[in-house]
């Protein structure tokens, strides 16, 4: 069973995925069941496992330990709790936690200082999918949105202020774009999402973007609590934008934005988010890390997808390893990563995927 984003003002803070001790998705579609034998690669081992997530993170991780569950009979736990950020490194740090989801790569110097719960070596990155970042409006009438970096730098700084900014008439001509203030709104609860954006606008439109993804953010208008609160203000302020995960704009039925990357208007979706993922490079080795190519992506990409990382020990206790190995193989193999597509979510290049199978036989 699944937890969806739009229980979060219900605060589910614990999803565990055994016995009846499971949260349920009331309005999902019944998918098939999971097949009678276990697929190659897995073991399914008998153990207790638990993570830390951000909410942003909260339904593809709950989406793979469904499956895993499924697939495994309940012979594991596998369980998650929504944290925010000092508090989910606190538990990772004393080992509270057997892994800690995060949308931005840890600095080097606080791996390092993870390496003794660790058992001596740095805990690592695994990029186990994404999730493309859409731009979202309110304004009746209007259901078509063409973007550049630029622009939406200014819409967020402040600088343009009504909607029928000559900057926007000129890259949405025949739109009826109405005299109204621009309100933006941004998730107080998701800086990994925000971090993303600014990491992207840094890149792609530095002068009006000054600030990098490490710095607090800079932009103007009204916070939000998390990103249910974000939905729900924008739902209620005519003139209002947002940015946020593209499954929480289907679920919502919100408009999704063009956006102009720099080889022409490209809308979000499974095809052109799959290609602006593989545009991106992984690092070498085992802390793998992912470099995003926002500027010069290739014609029809959408390069603004926010990673969503596994931060794990290579040397777990008890046995926590062998069940974390094989939740991670799970997790990148092709029918749990197209399960995650079809939630809105980006599936990893395959080669990818290979990667991060091949570090996953390394825990233990």
């Amino acid at each position: 069973m699944r937890i969806g984003r739009w229980v979060v003002g219900g605060v589910v803070t614990a999803l565990a995925l055994t016995g009846c001790n499971t949260a349920t998705r009331t309005d999902a579609a019944p998918r098939a069941s999971a097949s009678a034998s276990t697929p190659a690669g897995l073991s399914c081992p008998s153990a207790m496992i638990i993570g830390v997530v951000p909410a942003v993170q909260r339904e593809p991780i709950a989406e793979v330990l469904d499956g895993y569950a499924k697939t495994c009979r309940n012979k594991g736990s596998a369980s998650i709790q929504v944290k925010s950020t000092d508090e989910s490194m606190l538990m990772f740090r004393n080992a509270l936690a057997t892994w800690v989801a995060v949308a931005q790569p840890l600095p080097a110097d606080q791996l390092t200082g993870f390496s003794e719960r660790c058992s001596g070596e740095p805990p690592r990155h695994l990029p186990t999918s994404a999730a493309p970042l859409v731009v979202s409006w309110n304004l009746p009438g209007v259901d078509r949105l063409q973007l550049t970096p630029t622009v939406l730098a200014r819409m967020l700084n402040g600088s343009i202020t009504r909607w029928d900014d000559p900057a926007l008439k000129q890259l949405n001509p025949g739109v009826p774009l109405p005299g109204v203030p621009v309100t933006a709104i941004h998730p107080e609860d998701s800086p990994g999402l925000l971090a993303t954006v600014s990491d992207w606008l840094h890149t792609t439109a530095p002068a009006d973007w000054p600030a990098a993804a490490s710095a607090p953010w800079p932009g103007k208008g009204v916070p939000a609590q998390n990103l249910a609160a974000a939905v729900s203000q924008l739902g209620a302020t005519p003139g209002a934008l947002t940015v946020l995960p593209q499954s929480y704009a289907r679920t919502n039925s919100l408009p999704a934005a063009s956006i102009d990357f720099g080889a022409g208007p490209v809308a979000p979706g499974p095809e052109s988010a799959t290609k602006g993922l593989a545009a991106a490079s992984l690092a070498e080795g085992t802390d793998l890390r992912v470099t995003p190519k926002y500027a010069g992506a290739p014609a029809g990409a959408y390069p603004l997808n926010l990673i969503n990382y596994q931060v794990v020990c290579t040397n777990n206790v008890a046995k926590q390893g062998p069940l974390l190995r094989d939740l991670v193989t799970y997790w990148v193999m092709p029918a749990t990563q197209q399960s995650l597509g079809e939630l809105g979510y980006t599936p990893v290049p395959e080669a990818w995927a290979q990667r991060i199978g091949e570090r996953a036989k390394q825990l233990r």
